[in-house]
C-alpha cells in the first residue's frame, strides 16, 4: 500500500504526498481546464511539480508550466487515443451497432408520432405513446419535430399543467395525474426536447394507482 499524506489543497482538489511524489486528487465535477489552471498556479506558487490523472490521462505540472500547455497536452493525448480506437475493428463494430440502434429507434419514433393525433383525447393511450416516445427518442441522432407535436397536443392539453401542486395532491386524482404527465411531456417538447424518460416512471405509477388496463384491452369507441 502506498504511503499517503495530505499536504495541501487547491480549488479543484487536495494535494497528497504519495511515495515521495506530489499528486492532486481532483474533486468530482471539475473540468479539465480548471484542473490545468489550478495545477500550473500551485506549481508556480510552491515551486514544486504536481501530477494528477484526468480521464485516464496523466498530467504533470512544473514550476514553469502554463495552464494552456497542460490543457493542449491533455487534448492531444485524447485525440491520439481516439484516433487509435477508431482504427480498431471494435470501433467499426460499435459504429455499426450504433447506426442500427439509431435506425431502429427512429422507426419507432416515427410510428409513435404518427399515431399520437389519433389518441389525443384518450389519456391512457396517449400517455402510453408518450412514455414509449420518451424512451425511443432518448438517443443522439434520433429526431422528430418536437414543437409541431407539442402544438398538436396543446389543442387538447395544457403545457406544464398542474406544476406547483403537491405531489400527493396530483396522485390523489386520476385526472390530475393525466394532466400533469401529458403537460410535462408538452413542456419538454416546447423546449425542443423529447419527453423526459421520467415520463415512463410516472406512467407506471399512474397504472399502479389506478389499475388501468393495457392499451390493447381498451375497446375502440
Amino acid at each position: 500500500m502506498k504511503n499517503e499524506t495530505r499536504v495541501g489543497r487547491t480549488n479543484v482538489g487536495a494535494v497528497y504526498l504519495k511515495d515521495g511524489e506530489l499528486t492532486l486528487t481532483v474533486d468530482p465535477g471539475m473540468h479539465v481546464g480548471q484542473v490545468c489552471t489550478a495545477m500550473a498556479e500551485w506549481s508556480s506558487l510552491n515551486q514544486l511539480s504536481l501530477t494528477t490523472e484526468f480521464n485516464g490521462i496523466q498530467i504533470k505540472s512544473t514550476p514553469d508550466s502554463k495552464a494552456s500547455d497542460l490543457l493542449s497536452y491533455w487534448e492531444n493525448e485524447c485525440a491520439h487515443r481516439q484516433a487509435e480506437y477508431e482504427a480498431t475493428p471494435e470501433y467499426a463494430d460499435q459504429k455499426r451497432k450504433d447506426a442500427e440502434d439509431v435506425s431502429r429507434r427512429q422507426t419507432e419514433v416515427d410510428r409513435i408520432v404518427s399515431e399520437i393525433p389519433s389518441v389525443i383525447k384518450k389519456p391512457f393511450e396517449l400517455m402510453s405513446l408518450l412514455s414509449r416516445l420518451s424512451v425511443a427518442a432518448d438517443r443522439i441522432g434520433v429526431m422528430f419535430d418536437t414543437r409541431a407535436l407539442a402544438d398538436v397536443l396543446q389543442t387538447a392539453w395544457r403545457r406544464g399543467d398542474c406544476v406547483g401542486m403537491r405531489g400527493d395532491t396530483i396522485r390523489s386524482s386520476q385526472s390530475l395525474m393525466e394532466r400533469y404527465i401529458i403537460g410535462q411531456a408538452i413542456e419538454c417538447m416546447c423546449r425542443h426536447m423529447p419527453p423526459h424518460p421520467i415520463i415512463e416512471t410516472w406512467f407506471n405509477d399512474y397504472k399502479d394507482f389506478y389499475s388501468v388496463p393495457a392499451p390493447e384491452t381498451i375497446a375502440n369507441p
